[in-house]
């Protein structure tokens, strides 16, 4: 029995990462602006840019995550997508990966179908196709094993991921 629900328990987890970068920007704040003096207040500001960087990171990804109730399992190892479901999945190479959208709703007849439009990760590359639910456990690596294409499009995920009108926003799209 636990005595948080879990509706609490998954976001405090999902800003965990935020609130330590408050924290870290609130310890280097009190060094720069306190009564501290001499090093310490110089290394307070350090503590500060840190601070920022992981509260930036943490607000990030936690906008990007989702419950992880979707259907499926994504493991990113070794710059290989692998998505694994009862209705089958697949592998990518990262490295071979030539388009990178996430599709909300689809066609009408499927939105008819379901009560709640979720969200999809298109991913294209030399070996196929892929297409994972963003709720799927593991998902949330997916971006973070992305940003190293170059030119992606990380404002426009976060975008993608609260709307609420069926459309295909493209991410990242390989230049011939």
């Amino acid at each position: 029995m636990t005595w948080i629900r879990p509706e609490l328990l998954f976001a405090l987890r999902r800003w965990r990462d935020a609130c330590l970068g408050v924290l870290v920007l609130a310890i280097g704040a009190r060094w720069v602006f306190g009564l501290t003096g001499g090093l310490l207040h110089w290394f307070g500001f350090l503590i500060m840019f840190v601070g920022a960087c992981l509260t930036f990171l943490g607000a990030r990804r936690a906008l990007l995550l989702q419950d992880g109730a979707g259907l499926g399992l994504v493991d990113v190892r070794e710059r290989l997508i692998t998505y694994m479901s009862p209705n089958g999945g697949g592998d990518l190479s990262i490295d071979g990966l030539s388009y990178v959208a996430i599709r909300v709703g689809g066609t009408p007849r499927e939105i008819d179908q379901i009560a709640e439009i979720k969200p999809i990760w298109i991913l294209r590359g030399q070996d196929g196709e892929l297409q994972v639910p963003c709720d799927a456990k593991g998902s949330e690596n997916l971006l973070d094993a992305m940003t190293c294409l170059p030119n992606i499009d990380i404002s426009l995920a976060i975008k993608a991921l609260s709307s609420s009108t069926p459309n295909t926003f493209v991410i990242w799209q390989k230049k011939p």
